[in-house]
């Protein structure tokens, strides 16, 4: 027994539900191609009222082979809208989510119901091929709806994960699973054919590389390459071995993505309903596409586009899926405790430097051959004097825009005589709630009507755990839940930091180059815990030599060894002076 959910049949024909097969290739032909939103509005109410009343699995598998092509166009637009979308969503965007997830589901539902009907009459010999495409075709349609939900960090919907489960347990039960169908376009990258198995096996290791914790927009290049890796995971019904590297627990019966089988299971859960997925081979792809990334014969061929599905923009992607895959580091290193505390941050390394400095705007040092940034006042026009700054959190402070596009800054209340100081960036403060700790990391809370906004992979500063007191952390992590709140895991890069201004230093007759912000992070011997800095991504490369500049300290020579860690946002690099 197939046991999914679907809709309930409704007795009485709505009046929305054409069901004949010409008239319905003639409404899709008339259909607003160039508005995808109103196109995906008409598609998704078509196939809500057809999805409702009763039609032979025959009849429906032929109507849903008239939705293709239009289907396939637009989810790919409803998803370019969301995916280089902000986060949060701007409502707009959020809309364009919606309208995608409804009709996913729909679609999702009309196979879900042709398997459930060819099931339970018993055709599934004498209609195998119908079957096949109908549960291949779900897995596909809400595998992309389980793309779209984690490409934006919104929580799962209910069921979905249980409903890939029982569709692959189901073909599983009747040996289904290699037979072969025809794909549509959605699926990127294939030869024209896949599996149920190749199916569910793509979605399946998506769930097992922490959605939550890839960067903005990795999550769908992760599932186009996926098929093009020569290596692929097996899913088996026994564990190969005791050796847990590499292995992920399948729950058929649960809720819920596989998860990094820390320690094989002394039974196989009620009914047989564990299974375990070993990725071991598809991590040794992956570390053998970045060898050849580090080999100069390779990168030119990569270059030239001989070796298909891989970029060489995209080392940061593998090495993360391949610590994912590879279910390295999946224990807790730190108990966590409860906390009930406020904080404030700031986000981005200027911002972090900024703030860490006590709210002083950066500068060139006064000895540098290139000549520091200062404000004018905005309102009578006098010469250049000291920029300030104010505290944003304090609600005597008013922010506004001026003609120049410029944010200014000026504190109510003070009538004709009111001073604006006009700057290029303003750094804000975002208060926000720590749900709990630990001596690595916090998790924290926030309002989605706040206007922050967050990338994975983004540093921030937080004022923790004293006022006096600024910390640098990464997000590690984000999702929201259905009250509208963000939830984002940070981890603690260090115990201190040091606002630095650092620059290259120049070659010959070079120009001096400018000064930069950038964070060091001190050694902490107890730890084991190099010094290093952190920088604007791609500004500086390993073995560059710097000057930098403490306050006004005397400059220091540092050479950078090695990359520790990069994000989208900064790369992280390990220090020596020229003589250590």
């Amino acid at each position: 027994m197939l046991a999914i959910s679907i809709p309930k049949v409704r007795q009485q024909k709505l009046r929305s539900a054409e069901v004949r097969p010409r008239r319905v290739e003639s409404w899709l032909a008339d259909l607003p191609r160039a508005n995808p939103s109103e196109t995906a509005q008409q598609l998704c109410q078509a196939l809500f009222a057809q999805n409702r009343i009763p039609l032979t699995a025959a009849n429906r598998a032929s109507l849903m082979d008239l939705y293709q092509e239009p289907l396939t166009g637009v989810i790919a637009s409803l998803e370019r809208d969301t995916g280089a979308a902000t986060y949060p969503l701007a409502l707009r965007n959020q809309a364009m989510f919606d309208l995608a997830q409804r009709l996913l589901a729909e679609v999702a539902n009309s196979y879900k119901i042709i398997a459930t009907d060819l099931a339970t009459q018993n055709k599934i010999e004498t209609a195998r091929a119908e079957l096949v495409m109908a549960i291949q075709r779900a897995i596909l349609y809400l595998g992309r709806r389980l793309l779209n939900v984690y490409q934006v960090y919104h929580p799962c919907p209910s069921g979905l994960w249980r409903d890939l489960h029982q569709l692959y347990h189901f073909a599983e039960q009747q040996s289904l699973l290699e037979d072969t169908v025809a794909v549509p376009e959605l699926n990127p990258g294939s030869d024209g054919t896949s599996s149920i198995n190749d199916t569910y096996r793509r979605v399946a290791l998506v769930g097992a590389c922490n959605p939550y914790g890839l960067l903005q927009g990795e999550v769908s290049r992760l599932y186009d390459l996926i098929p093009l890796w020569r290596a692929d995971a097996e899913i088996m019904q026994q564990p190969k071995g005791k050796d847990a590297a590499g292995s992920f627990l399948i729950n058929l019966a649960a809720d819920a993505p596989p998860v990094p089988m820390v320690k094989t299971p002394k039974d196989q859960g009620k009914a047989g309903e564990w299974r375990y997925m070993s990725t071991i081979g598809l991590v040794r792809e992956i570390h053998r596409i970045l060898k050849n990334l580090g080999n100069s014969a390779a990168l030119k061929a990569l270059n030239a586009g001989l070796v298909p599905g891989v970029d060489v923009t995209q080392p940061d992607l593998l090495h993360r899926a391949g610590r994912m895959l590879g279910a390295v580091s999946v224990r807790r290193r730190s108990k966590r405790s409860r906390a009930d505390m406020e904080l404030v941050i700031c986000t981005g390394v200027n911002a972090i430097h900024y703030f860490a400095s006590g709210q002083r705007p950066f500068a060139e040092p006064a000895n540098a051959s290139r000549p520091s940034f200062h404000g004018k006042d905005h309102d009578d026009g006098d010469e250049a004097q000291e920029e300030q700054y104010l505290d944003l959190m304090d609600p005597n402070v008013d922010i506004h825009l001026g003609e120049s596009g410029h944010a200014g800054i000026a504190r109510k209340g003070d009538g004709k005589g009111q001073t604006r100081w006009q700057h290029n960036t303003v750094y804000r403060l975002h208060p926000c709630q720590a749900r709990d700790q630990s001596a690595s990391g916090l998790c924290l809370r926030f309002s989605i009507a706040n206007d922050l906004k967050l990338r994975v992979g983004d540093p921030v500063g937080l004022q923790y755990p004293t006022p006096d007191r600024w910390r640098v952390a990464v997000v590690r992590w984000l999702r929201t839940d259905a009250s509208d709140k963000l939830d984002i895991g940070v981890q603690l890069l260090a115990p201190e930091l040091d606002p630095v201004a650092v620059r290259r230093q120049p070659a010959g007759d070079e120009d001096d180059p400018p000064y930069f912000q950038a964070l060091l992070l001190p050694g902490n011997v107890t730890l084991r815990q190099p010094g290093s800095l952190l920088l604007p991504r791609g500004s500086y490369k390993n073995h560059d030599r710097l000057e930098m500049r403490r306050g006004d300290a005397d400059p220091e020579q540092v050479v950078l060894l090695r990359l520790l860690d990069r994000t989208g946002s900064y790369d992280q690099l390990l220090l020596t002076s020229p003589g250590g």
